[in-house]
């Protein structure tokens, strides 16, 4: 096992600071009256350390996905007290302090150490482990909504995800993540399987594929010989990020210190998938799920436009007539039979087809459109490489629901968008759908983009695409 836990800007994290850090702090944690705590810090150590106290003193923890002001009072009403690097007006700020901080108050570095035991192994962490963590998703609405799992969901997944990566993970040495760990595929895979299976995590949160060059030309000078030898990394990022990757990817030099690269919040394009694969030879693996289900199913690159998915080891699934709803039974889903948004077409008892989401049939004038079938529409125009189509709800400017398309589209699309005009790019678009829609069905508003809006887990916000049609 790798005794490192952490690089953080070429400075070495063991194994054992992280837990004598883990300790100082649940002692602080003693003297907290407060249960359910709003926790969130940008720094990865930071965060992993307040998040093992708190849960080891069996709190309640709340993980918002950013720490803007109204999101915090958003969700203030639900929690005693905030932790990390976030303030709120009227909760208090529970305190930490870490062996490297010198600017403690006295009386909580004076608090006298308990019978909390050093902390041996993963084994000994994860098995001490008790309470809840709540997520939050912000659905199709944009409003928080609490997404609430048992920390022996999160266990069972944890070794479920471990045994089917078992390979890559063997193969690796230290995970890099464009990710964050506020969010729970973040969470699962940058920092709980990674110190599960003692693989060194980098503390950074990568936004730039430039960063993550820059991380490896760092460890090739660095004194310590762990890092020399066939030092192989994880790279854990999203359909977003390795979309962007591609057109320019700065990571084919290092390609060879990549062992594998793991892809969440969405299927990958067909051609992101292949073009990565090219470019890296390696096919990224795609992790199909949502916070409130956890890992459904799997696939390790693609071949066409609709490539099987692989369930995950003690799932089961069925459809759901008539539409084929996906319904699954799964160790880390209370539920029996959860139904999921997503529509389906089985292939056997261990594979299926995913063909979009129910929630995207609305009824329009009494037409019923399911949305991603426009988009799927869309894209199959050269001119388009990505697109969503939204309703914008009744306003001042709408008395009536109107559908609206936000286009992404190619450099060459630009071009003629410049010489021809929007009002021809739309009438061409139109077209393209009135192969398979009805005029009625059309969207009457349209927006064209270089790049569409993506929040830091690399999926489309609602109220961001609305903003561009303000």
């Amino acid at each position: 096992m790798n005794n490192i836990a952490f690089i953080d800007k070429n400075k070495l994290i063991s194994i054992e600071s992280f837990y004598s850090d883990i300790v100082q702090l649940r002692q602080n944690l003693k003297r907290s009256p407060y249960q359910n705590i709003l926790l969130f810090d940008l720094d990865t150590y930071r965060f992993t350390v307040q998040l093992f106290a708190l849960l080891l003193e069996n709190r309640h923890v709340l993980l918002p996905p950013n720490s803007q002001t109204g999101t915090v009072q958003q969700l203030s009403s639900l929690c005693d007290a905030v932790m990390g690097s976030i303030f709120s007006e009227d909760k208090p700020k529970v305190s930490y302090c870490l062996s490297e901080n010198n600017n403690q108050d006295t009386d909580e570095n004076n608090v006298e150490q308990e019978e909390s035991p050093f902390l041996a192994s993963s084994e000994v962490l994860f098995a001490e482990l008790k309470g809840q963590l709540t997520f939050f998703t912000s659905g199709s609405t944009g409003k928080p909504k609490p997404i609430v799992k048992l920390l022996s969901q999160l266990i069972t997944e944890i070794e479920i995800l471990s045994t089917t990566f078992s390979m890559q993970l063997q193969q690796s040495s230290c995970v890099v993540s464009t990710v964050s760990h506020q969010h729970i595929y973040g969470l699962l895979f940058k920092v709980l399987i990674p110190l599960k299976a003692g693989i060194t995590i980098a503390n950074k949160t990568f936004e730039y594929p430039e960063h993550i060059n820059a991380f490896f030309d760092d460890l090739q000078y660095h004194e310590n010989d762990l890092l020399k030898d066939s030092f192989k990394s994880l790279l854990i990022s999203s359909p977003a990020h390795l979309k962007r990757l591609v057109l320019d990817n700065v990571l084919v030099p290092i390609k060879n210190t990549i062992s594998a690269t793991f892809s969440s919040g969405g299927p990958l394009s067909l051609e992101t998938s292949q073009c990565f694969e090219k470019q890296m030879q390696q096919a990224p693996i795609e992790v199909f799920g949502s916070t409130e289900t956890g890992g459904i199913a799997w696939r390790c690159g693609q071949f066409d436009n609709n490539s099987p998915w692989v369930l995950f080891p003690t799932l089961s699934y069925k459809p759901i007539a008539p539409a084929g709803q996906l319904a699954i039974n799964s160790p880390y889903v209370p539920e029996h039979e959860y139904l999921t948004d997503d529509l389906i077409q089985p292939i056997d008892a261990n594979s299926f087809y995913l063909l979009g989401r129910v929630d995207r049939t609305i009824k329009l004038e009494e037409k019923r459109i399911n949305l991603a079938h426009v988009e799927r529409c869309l894209l199959v125009h050269p001119w388009v490489s990505e697109v969503r189509i939204l309703v914008l709800p009744l306003s001042v400017k709408n008395n009536r629901e109107v559908l609206a398309a936000v286009v992404e589209l190619t450099q060459i699309a630009f071009v003629e968008l410049e010489q021809q005009g929007k009002t021809a790019i739309n009438n061409i678009f139109k077209q393209q759908l009135l192969t398979e829609f009805e005029r009625i069905s059309l969207p009457k508003k349209w927006r064209y983009v270089r790049a569409l809006p993506y929040n830091a887990q690399g999926k489309t916000a609602l109220n961001e695409l609305e903003r561009l049609f303000d």
